[in-house]
């Protein structure tokens, strides 16, 4: 019995991928612990929710679960994770996490966090990707499974003129979003965030995400290497949902997509062509 735990996702957030590892690699058998708001995994689990901080018994419930099973899966990985991770390897169980932007980071700037890391390779912690990660992970498996697979596909979109561009999230670190504004304000082009955050503020329009991104042309994704190379970025379900092309810097969060969905991608290799590819389609 696998016990497979994102105490993060909610809504949206890594449904796609959430979505096709379960179906993949699990079966009924298994025990999906997630968040009340992860909707579309109650269509394919009966979700235990449980928020680790939330008392003594709850942390005792989640250790009897980790003593169940025989093999632990954090889909996503929080550094208040560490210890359950340690515990799961002194219960002789399989333990591997899948790679997200946030270990990648936490990993480079975070010298202690570093060598936590280091500790959980030594005792058997594997990480997971779908393509190869930064050489800092050093004991990794790398899935095969095309996660966009049952995605409802639409062709790319192909409009007459650029006007707005779709940036997806929260502007945090490593999106360059200060970039997308100056481009923006440069040569007079529209920026709408789709974010779920309530207190953004700016010279951009805010819009909830949804899956179909009406109002926009194109989907920005010049993100920076040094957070994302490695890691597959989440707006691979969005481009393919609305058919929307994504500007990207060099593919990077975009390997393996680019292998299966190539033509939803504009690569650029610099800033100057980044800026160029704008302009054109303007």
């Amino acid at each position: 019995m696998k016990l497979i735990i994102d105490l993060f996702s909610k809504e949206w957030v890594h449904s796609d991928f959430n979505v096709e590892y379960i179906k993949s690699y699990c079966d009924k058998s298994d025990i999906v612990v997630g968040n009340k708001g992860a909707e579309y995994l109650s269509h394919l689990y009966d979700i235990k929710e449980i928020k680790y901080t939330d008392g003594f018994l709850s942390k005792i419930y989640f250790l009897y679960l980790i003593f169940i099973s025989k093999e632990v899966v954090f889909l996503v990985f929080l550094n208040k994770y560490f210890p359950l991770l340690v515990i799961s390897r002194l219960f002789g169980k399989k333990t591997s996490y899948v790679i997200h932007k946030y270990n990648l980071t936490t990993r480079k700037n975070n010298k202690l966090a570093k060598y936590i890391y280091m500790f959980l390779e030594f005792i058997g912690v594997r990480s997971v990707s779908l393509e190869p990660p930064h050489d800092l992970f050093k004991k990794n498996d790398i899935l095969n499974i095309d996660m966009w697979k049952d995605t409802i596909i639409n062709s790319t979109v192909n409009k007459n003129k650029l006007n707005k561009i779709a940036f997806i999230g929260k502007p945090v670190p490593g999106k360059n979003f200060n970039l997308l504004m100056a481009i923006a304000e440069e040569i007079n082009l529209e920026v709408v965030v789709y974010s779920d955050e309530s207190d953004l503020c700016g010279n951009f329009e805010v819009k909830k995400f949804t899956d179909n991104i009406v109002d926009c042309e194109l989907i920005w994704g010049f993100y920076d290497a040094y957070f994302y190379k490695g890691i597959q970025s989440g707006l691979c379900y969005p481009a393919l949902v609305s058919g929307l092309r994504v500007l990207t810097n060099n593919n990077i969060g975009f390997n393996y997509f680019s292998t299966k969905y190539g033509n939803y991608l504009i690569e650029c290799k610099t800033i100057s062509q980044l800026k160029e590819e704008i302009k054109e389609l303007m």
